[in-house]
């Protein structure tokens, strides 16, 4: 949304929380104020009544953002969401404490998967595709990574019918598990990306539609990558770990909690590396 968009420019910003309510207003459904309050206080990682470019991107990297209500009461109380000049250290430390600690993620059945058939939600997600190279081969440049990237928006929106925006990206030396790897070969990279799409009037339907269809999904990015043609590409592993955070009245009732996530793919050198399945609905 217009209201956040400085968030994403090159040298980044940071925006209050009259412009986080603007730009939840902005979303379709839109977001109600206590909507919007609930996800600035989760984003808001130093509590000093912004959310900047670091945080914002971080947050949707690691995939965990939102406290639970009954904090958010606490923050409230405290004065942490009023519009007014910071307040003194020892009450931002305080407020360090309202903060829940994150438990393990819980898988999610179908059944408890369709109650949240029509119930909005904001998605965003990250992916992880390691580029197995050619023994000797140059590991790609730049160009060559932004055609990977271009190639994985293209398969994701495609295959999720979603307006995908990527919102970041880095490459890194591959990161194998020892004893595990396979065709090891220093060059190899990963590219981890960084995605949003906005909001979705029906977060359940999407969550059905990528446990459905996880293995189309993960063979239509590989493809994609494929069809770029590098010479000195022997193959890809490719992992997407999609997030969607449900907001509206029916939310909170959800069985599974707010939040739900979908992994799609393998790492590499993991043991679901050997070709098995790896497709896993969790809720955090």
């Amino acid at each position: 949304p217009a209201a956040i968009s400085v968030l994403s420019t090159p040298s980044g910003g940071c925006v209050d929380l009259a412009a986080f309510r603007a730009a939840g207003e902005a979303f379709t459904p839109p977001m109600t104020q206590e909507e919007a309050d609930y996800a600035f206080c989760g984003m808001d990682e130093n509590h000093d009544k912004k959310v900047c470019s670091l945080e914002f991107f971080g947050i949707i990297k690691i995939g965990q953002f939102f406290p639970s209500h009954a904090n958010l009461e606490q923050l409230k109380e405290e004065g942490v969401l009023k519009e007014r000049p910071a307040e003194p250290e020892d009450q931002v430390d305080k407020v360090d404490e309202l903060f829940p600690e994150v438990l393990p993620s819980t898988p999610v059945s179908v059944g408890d998967l369709q109650k949240y058939f029509g119930v909005p939600a904001m998605v965003n997600g990250r992916a992880e595709i390691t580029l197995h190279l050619v023994r000797d081969a140059a590991p790609p440049g730049e160009e060559e990574q932004l055609a990977i990237t271009d190639a994985f928006d293209g398969a994701l929106t495609k295959e999720l019918q979603l307006d995908i925006e990527v919102e970041g990206m880095s490459a890194l030396q591959a990161d194998y598990a020892t004893g595990h790897a396979i065709g090891f070969n220093p060059r190899d990279r990963t590219i981890e990306i960084m995605w949003t799409a906005g909001a979705v009037k029906d977060g359940g339907a999407l969550d059905v539609l990528m446990r459905q269809h996880s293995l189309q999904i993960e063979t239509s990015i590989k493809d994609a990558i494929d069809a770029k043609g590098f010479s000195w590409l022997e193959r890809s592993t490719v992992w997407v770990k999609t997030t969607l955070n449900y907001y509206g009245p029916q939310a909170s009732q959800m069985p599974d909690g707010q939040k739900i996530s979908k992994d799609i793919g393998h790492k590499p050198g993991e043991d679901s590396e050997d070709t098995a399945p790896a497709y896993v609905t969790s809720s955090e």
